[in-house]
């Protein structure tokens, strides 16, 4: 039995679906809100695991049942915090919950095979670390909250910096005003200089972006022409609706697969979106790794049919355990 570990919204897990009842495979999706809502029922029995179960539209499965384990999207309480506002305490009391119950199934599970693993814990600087150990190329990357420590660094002052989020980006919703976190250039001259403990990373100059998809061993690159759009020029995430950057199939050289798959080994990875960037001087630059990222935007443009890769994963994951 395969368990889909997600959240209500998300469009690739229903398309991954819809291929596992084409091959006519057994599986119960699980949803993060349909347990807090009721919709989805569970029982977990702590003292005789044999006992638990998850219940979906009168399916009942048993834990031990379950031998593959899909986490993809499990965690996220949007109506809750659209409803009370990412700052109330009833939010926060029930995300801290969802959140320890999610710990709770890793551990539960953790014989079983995990198609992304929750439990791995990674963070930016650690995988761009690691991305360097393996022989990528990042950029320039430093934390700081002093802008004169970047403009007396003779290292430093001379390059161009974009900021990120540290840890994960997020959705700000504040009263009735919202926003999302992208990438953007810093202007040192208009810092002050004590700010807020913040990552900055030299910006390179690229020809376009690649976003790769790996499952397994395997890499799905696209190719994003968005340079030459300044609302997409630091951050393609930022789309233009009215003109859309050109995406096209891209293949990586054998020696960034090699050096990708070494990464994702020392990670303990086996799905995730990479991020990359082709400079101007033909270099290769890693920037990071997500490893529940959308699939369904490098796939559709591409042709490459991803959803039945990772339904055909899970199945012949779940045919050997």
């Amino acid at each position: 039995m395969i368990l889909i570990l997600s959240t209500s919204y998300d469009f690739d897990t229903q398309i991954v679906i819809d291929w596992l009842r084409n091959f006519n495979v057994s599986f119960i999706r699980v949803n993060d809100e349909d347990i807090l809502f009721g919709d989805t029922t569970v029982f977990f029995d702590v003292l005789n695991s044999k006992n638990s179960f998850f219940e979906v539209d009168k399916k009942k499965v048993y834990f031990r049942e379950i031998n593959t384990i899909w986490f993809r999207k499990f965690g996220f309480l949007n109506s809750y915090k659209k409803h009370y506002g990412s700052n109330s305490d009833i939010f926060k009391f029930l995300n801290r919950e969802l959140i320890t119950f999610r710990e709770i199934l890793c551990k539960e599970f953790k014989d079983k095979f995990w198609l992304y693993n929750k439990n791995i814990d990674l963070n930016k600087i650690q995988v761009l670390k690691a991305a360097k150990i393996c022989g990528l190329k990042i950029p320039v990357t430093i934390i700081t909250n002093s802008r004169t420590t970047i403009t007396k660094n003779d290292f430093l002052k001379n390059n161009s910096f974009i900021t990120k989020a540290i840890g994960e980006t997020a959705n700000i919703n504040s009263g009735k005003y919202g926003g999302v976190m992208y990438t953007k250039k810093v202007d040192l001259t208009k810092l002050r200089d004590k700010f807020a403990v913040s990552l900055l990373q030299s910006e390179i100059e690229k020809i376009y972006e690649i976003r790769t998809f790996f499952i397994n061993d395997r890499f799905f690159s696209m190719a994003v022409f968005s340079q030459k759009n300044d609302k997409t020029s630091q951050d393609f995430r930022n789309y233009d609706q009215d003109n859309p950057n050109r995406t096209v199939p891209y293949k990586l050289p054998s020696k960034i697969i090699s050096k990708l798959t070494k990464l994702t080994q020392k990670l303990s990875l086996n799905t995730g979106s990479i991020d990359l960037i082709r400079s101007v001087d033909g270099e290769y630059y890693f920037l990071e790794v997500n490893p529940s990222g959308q699939f369904g935007m490098t796939s559709l443009p591409c042709n490459y049919n991803l959803h039945k890769e990772v339904a055909l994963f899970l199945i012949e994951k779940n045919e050997k355990n």
